[in-house]
């Protein structure tokens, strides 16, 4: 049951992280688009590691709360881990 608390406020800590990047994500491609379209200055390893990355911290996570598809990937940690993690995430989304 604690467990599944922690799960809901990993999630609201995803939907916090899109409310502040939605308006900034969409003044830049506001300001792309009225620039024209120009040469990418991203490289292609620079956009494959994004990709990663964004696979990495987003989906994973989701698919793994969300479905029980990885649940034989998933191991128990020690219940103060969730509860240290509560103020890490607070301090990383307000900080």
């Amino acid at each position: 049951m604690v467990y599944q608390f922690f799960k809901i406020l990993f999630m609201a800590g995803i939907v916090v992280q899109e409310v502040i990047r939605f308006p900034h994500r969409r003044r830049y491609w506001r300001e792309k688009t009225q620039q024209g379209t120009k040469a990418s200055h991203v490289s292609q390893q620079e956009w494959i590691v994004s990709i990663l990355g964004f696979l990495g911290m987003q989906i994973i996570p989701l698919v793994s709360i969300l479905t029980p598809a990885l649940d034989a990937l998933t191991y128990q940690v020690p219940l103060w881990m969730g509860w240290l993690g509560i103020p890490l995430e607070r301090v990383t989304h307000c900080g």
